[in-house]
């Protein structure tokens, strides 16, 4: 092999690291952009593959300002913060921590829950969830729980709240702040069992067929 023959090798072996190298560049700057600070002024959707170390959620830049609603369905949030009178829908997904600001509301029906702290007059309701999740609780906001055989135990340090949600999975949220709220911001909401229901509903049909024979002309 010639030295221009060698020479031309080199450049071209030069070449393809340099290519290499931008595409692991672009790989990087693209993974720091993705992970970064996400604030949200209108509706929108966060979704598989979605990475962020921060979200905030705001109402529009309007004025006056449009509530804003966002629907998560996939992707990895470590720190959600919603503010003004935002509305946050947590269908699926991870998150590491969520935070609750003004009159901001939060319904949760995904089975991760995440790390909850509520302010100021700030609402979640949760339908759905882990066996075992946590709850923070200030100032004059409310945690709405939807279930079955919902129990609010006061009693032990921190208090919890336990029942069944409505798949029939056994949960506990542990209120860890019991000297910062008011028993009645937890507020249970107890859903008929499906046996209930159905029973209450064929009575309900008995009772009509029974009246209608005695009265065949209502």
């Amino acid at each position: 092999m010639s030295n221009f023959e060698e020479l031309e090798e080199t450049l071209f072996e030069e070449k393809i690291m340099r290519t290499k190298l931008f595409i692991v560049i672009l790989i990087a700057t693209a993974s720091v952009t993705q992970a970064a600070i996400l604030n949200i002024y209108a509706d929108d959707t966060i979704q598989n593959g979605d990475v962020y170390d921060t979200v905030n959620i705001y109402d529009s830049l309007d004025v006056p300002p449009v509530q804003t609603t966002v629907d998560m369905t996939g992707g990895d949030i470590s720190y959600l913060n919603v503010y003004d009178t935002s509305v946050f829908n947590f269908n699926s997904g991870s998150i590491g921590a969520l935070t609750m600001n003004n009159s901001s509301i939060a319904n949760l029906y995904s089975s991760d829950t995440p790390t909850m702290y509520l302010y100021d007059n700030s609402q979640i309701h949760i339908y759905n969830g882990s066996l075992g999740s946590s709850a923070l609780i200030y100032d004059n906001a409310e945690l709405h729980v939807y279930g079955y055989d919902l129990e609010y135990d006061e009693t032990p340090s921190p208090n919890w709240v336990t029942g069944q949600w409505e798949n029939g999975q056994d949960f506990k949220i542990y209120l860890r702040n019991i000297y910062s709220y008011d028993p009645d911001q937890v507020v249970l909401h107890e859903i008929p069992e499906p046996t209930t229901f159905l029973l209450f509903t064929f009575g309900s049909l008995l009772l009509r067929r029974h009246y209608k024979h005695l009265n065949p002309k209502s």
